[in-house]
């Protein structure tokens, strides 16, 4: 077995791991955050450009896109990085796993979905820059257990402030691309390691369903 192929199984087996164990506290008593009639985020923003700069280090990436590209394909959104990645993960919210795009095997997309976050696996640091337009209003409908919604701010946005006010989550975790693991928040946690989701970031949240609702103003 190939080198990359044993890293990329690896981090498999992390993420999975890290994802029942959540589940499991959940459901052994941990609470989730509740008390709001649906599972619904409104956020408010103002644009300020048509370009998106993702700055990617060595080794997996969680990323996200905040603008809306005419083409989705990974050949064509990553073609200025073509040969610095091998791995790409998109989260498949209904059997609650990983569809993999692999450089030299098996390839079970070939296209991104504007409504997700993506891991991407670099063989080196490097950046890639994406022209396109802003979103607009935006919906993602999400269904209960762990979803990886698209991140379409171009700035910062709270965790505990009105982004999510109307969302009722158990978990949202973010990857730390220099310490290569999840850093996990949660509402009945005394501290956590963030409290905001930052441009081009990905996410994972645990939701018990609803939607993801974006505004622009």
């Amino acid at each position: 077995m190939k080198k990359r192929e044993i890293t990329f199984m690896l981090f498999s087996i992390a993420a999975v791991f890290f994802l029942i164990t959540a589940v499991n506290f959940i459901e052994s008593g941990g609470r989730r955050t509740s008390g709001y009639a649906s599972s619904v985020a409104t956020v408010g923003l103002f644009v300020l450009g048509d370009q998106q700069t993702i700055d990617l280090k060595q080794g997996w990436n969680f990323i996200s896109f905040y603008v809306i590209l005419d083409n989705y394909s990974v050949s064509s959104v990553l073609q200025p990085i073509d040969g610095y990645y091998d791995y790409i993960q998109e989260w498949n919210g209904d059997t609650q796993d990983f569809k993999i795009w692999s450089r030299l095997g098996q390839k079970d997309f070939t296209s991104f979905n504007q409504n997700k976050s993506y891991f991407i696996y670099l063989k080196q640091d490097t950046s890639v820059t994406l022209d396109g337009d802003y979103f607009g209003n935006w919906t993602i409908g999400l269904i209960p257990g762990w979803e990886t919604p698209d991140y379409v701010y171009e700035f910062n946005s709270s965790v505990t402030g009105n982004e999510f006010y109307n969302a009722t989550f158990s978990y949202i975790q973010k990857w730390d691309n220099v310490a290569q693991e999840f850093l996990a928040y949660s509402p009945l946690a005394a501290t956590n390691p963030f409290d905001k989701i930052l441009p081009s970031e990905g996410y994972l949240i645990r939701t018990e369903g609803g939607n993801v609702i974006y505004v622009r103003v």
